[in-house]
Order: structure tokens, then C-alpha cells, then sequence
């Protein structure tokens, strides 16, 4: 079986680019005739003949040009995608899985009238909400559900893909509608119960799979460390209560307000931040910015030196670093909002009210108080995010929609 994935990114420095690769690695290793197309590697994986790239800077520079300009993100883009199409007709895989491609770099036209051409098996893979809403990624912290019918008067027009003067999520709602429609053999893995439930309301509940498969972690790097080193890199001393906070960026939506809260709230402890810090932050004096973490062995160093992980972002279709702080045998706090909710087992920390920040930061105190219930995390993270069972999953999902396509019935 040839499969193709298709992402923006390749490589450990982001989640869906690790997700990539290790999915890739997989499939080699089950036999499986695997390929990848990216617009980039984003760490230092050497490239060979079976990661291929597509679109470039300059490319990207036009497409974002014109997708502020019309509204309309993913109609651009036309040769690199015909480039694309053209290399996959040439290589004529039996499965195309789409990641997350709503950066600049594709043409969908293009792309789903070929895969619907060639009656190609089709997985899309719900790392946000983007392949099922006429505009947005995200849309819980607006309170907004016109995805289920038809978009239009769009409350973020200017956020994520934003546009400058048009509001065209209706009709870009409609062609995705007819696009996945028109795939004869369409898979949707949705990566939490959360986005999986909510794409069974949308324009993708007619698909002949739709399936949940957590993300999942590398349980042999994400596990409990020593950390005496690090505490002194830092200079957190052996007895100072450590808070952490994970982000590629901190926003608002990330739960930035709430970290800085915390740390004042609770000057005797630490309050380690992982991620870009907006430039106007005023930063409290027991606070840690520690920056991008790119390594994941240093990163599940800071997980384990943390005595509480904290993720109160509003808006999660997964939660990685949420599992991973588990894996490293750290407890969570999380809001009552989205996948956040999930992932958090019995006794590994403690789900408040979405938004409820004095309830959210009394959580944090509570669980400062209390001894950190390692073996009760890693265990949690164990049964739920092995990366072989997932990735197992993966292969079920596509092989019962390559064997539907060899016996020409339905699934």
C-alpha cells in the first residue's frame, strides 16, 4: 500500500510536524510504501527521496496576499499545487492523508478535483477546525456554531486566516462541502472526542469513516527525569514549588492572564514559561521565561521538574503538552472547555469551570498542597497515548479504506 501525507511542516519543532514523521517511520516500519509532502523541515531531519516539497516562500508570500485580500484562504497557489498533482500522479498512492495545509501553500480546487478524479482514498486528519468551517480554526471562545449550517457574518474575519475586506466563509463553506462530497472514499480522524463529535455535526458527517485516534506520545522520552541539573541552570532551588506553562506562543486564548496570575498570587513558588512572551509582558519577578523548547528531552526535563502543569487555554482540539506533562508524571489543571476536559484522568489533577480564574488558580494551590501522584500520571498516559496503539489505529482507518477501494464496495 503506497500512502501520501500531506502537511505544511516536517519535523520535532511543531506538533503536527512531529505527528508527521512519526507516522511516516511507522509506516516504513510496517512495510508500507510511505511518502511525505512539505512545504519545509523544521529541525534537523536530513530529507530524503521520500519527503518531497512543495510550494516556496515567495509562493507563500503571494498566496497570504491574496487570501487577505479576498477572504478566501486556499484558493491560491495553482502552480505548486499542479506541480504537486503532478508528481502524485506519477507515484499514484493508494491513500492521501491531509494535515493541517491552511498556511499559504495550497490550492484545494486543484487538489480535491484530482483525488476525486482518481478515486483516491482520502483521510483528513481534524488537527483544528479548519477543513470544516468556511473561515475559522477555533471558534468556542466566540461561542459560534453557523459551521453547521452556513457560514457568513463571520465574528473572526480578521483573526486566523483573516481577511481585510471580505467576509466569503459562506461560500467557501459551500465549496468545501462539495469538494468532500465528491471524494468517493473519505476518512476523518479527529485527534480528541471533542472535534471528532463536533465534525459529526458539520459538512463531514457523511463520510464513510469518521474515527477518533488521540495524538500520541513518545512514552520513552516523555517520562519522569531527574531534574537536579536543570534546577540549577535555572536556579530553582530543591524546596521551591514549580508551576509549568507550555506554549509556541502565549496569547490570551493560550491562558497568558492566567500565568501571570498565578505567579502572583503564589510568589513562593517558580512559574516557568515555556514559549514566545508577547513584548509588552510585564514579567513577575518569580517567573521563568524560558523560551522555545525544541529538544524533547529537554522538554520532558521541564515537565518533570514541574510540581503542577498548567494548561488553561480555552480552546483545544487535543492538548499535547497536556499529555505529555502526564507522561512526565506531572499532574494538570485544565478549564471545562473542548478536548481539555478528556484528557485529564482520575487523580492525575483537577477540571474547573471554563474560565472560572479564581476557581481555576485555588485548583493550582490545592494541588501545590498536595503530594505529586507520579505513578497515577504515567500510568494514565500510558494506557491512552502509546505511540504504537495510535499509530495502529492509523493503519486500521487506512487499510479499511484501501480494502473497500480493492473490493469496489462500500465500507
Amino acid at each position: 500500500m503506497r500512502v501520501v501525507q500531506i502537511n505544511v511542516t516536517y519535523g520535532n519543532a511543531d506538533s503536527t510536524g512531529r505527528n508527521v514523521k512519526e507516522l511516516h517511520d511507522f509506516f516504513l516500519k510496517k512495510g508500507l510504501d510511505s511518502h511525505v509532502y512539505v512545504t519545509a523541515v523544521n529541525d534537523h531531519s536530513e530529507p530524503d527521496k521520500r519527503i518531497h516539497f512543495f510550494s516556496s516562500q515567495r509562493d507563500k508570500q503571494s498566496h497570504a496576499f491574496l487570501s487577505r485580500l479576498t477572504g478566501m484562504q486556499g484558493y491560491f497557489s495553482y502552480f505548486s499545487t499542479q506541480k504537486l498533482i503532478s508528481e502524485m500522479d506519477e507515484l499514484k498512492p493508494d491513500i492521501v492523508m491531509l494535515h493541517v495545509l491552511h498556511s499559504n501553500c495550497m490550492n484545494f480546487p486543484s487538489l480535491f478535483a484530482f483525488l476525486a478524479s482518481k478515486h483516491i482514498a482520502t483521510v483528513v486528519v481534524l488537527h483544528d477546525c479548519w477543513y470544516y468551517t468556511g473561515h475559522c480554526c477555533h471558534y468556542t471562545s466566540v461561542g459560534c456554531d453557523k459551521w453547521k449550517k452556513e457560514c457568513g457574518k463571520c465574528p473572526q474575519i480578521h483573526q486566523w486566516n483573516k481577511s481585510w475586506l471580505f467576509d466569503t466563509a459562506h461560500k467557501c463553506l459551500r465549496d468545501k462541502k462539495k469538494w468532500f462530497e465528491a471524494i468517493p472514499r473519505l476518512g476523518v480522524v479527529g485527534v480528541s472526542d471533542w472535534i471528532t463529535g463536533e465534525a459529526k455535526k458539520s459538512i463531514l458527517k457523511d463520510a464513510a469513516i469518521i474515527q477518533r485516534i488521540y495524538n500520541w506520545i513518545d512514552l520513552e522520552t516523555f517520562r519522569p527525569r531527574n531534574t537536579v541539573n536543570l534546577r540549577k541552570q535555572l536556579g530553582v532551588t530543591e524546596n521551591e514549588k514549580v508551576l509549568l506553562g507550555v506554549a509556541s506562543a502565549w496569547s490570551e486564548r493560550k491562558g497568558l492572564q492566567e500565568m501571570l496570575l498565578a505567579a502572583k498570587s503564589i510568589p513562593d513558588s517558580k512559574v516557568v514559561m515555556i514559549g514566545k512572551m508577547p513584548e509588552d509582558t510585564e514579567i513577575p519577578e518569580n517567573m521563568i521565561c524560558a523560551g522555545l523548547v525544541r529538544d524533547p528531552v529537554k522538554l520532558s526535563e521541564y515537565y518533570s521538574m514541574a510540581d503542577v502543569f498548567l494548561n488553561p487555554s480555552v480552546q483545544e482540539t487535543f492538548g499535547k503538552t497536556t499529555a505529555e506533562a502526564m507522561s512526565c508524571g506531572t499532574p494538570v489543571i485544565v478549564y471545562n472547555t473542548t478536548a481539555c476536559t478528556e484528557l485529564v484522568g482520575q487523580g492525575c489533577g483537577k477540571v474547573v469551570g471554563n474560565m472560572e480564574i479564581p476557581e481555576y488558580l485555588s485548583a493550582v494551590q490545592e494541588h501545590l498542597g498536595k503530594p505529586k501522584k507520579s505513578s497515577v500520571c504515567r500510568q494514565f498516559a500510558e494506557n491512552n497515548f502509546a505511540y504504537h496503539d495510535l499509530c495502529g489505529k492509523y493503519m486500521e482507518c487506512i487499510s479499511q479504506l484501501y480494502l473497500a477501494k480493492k473490493r469496489r464496495t462500500g465500507i
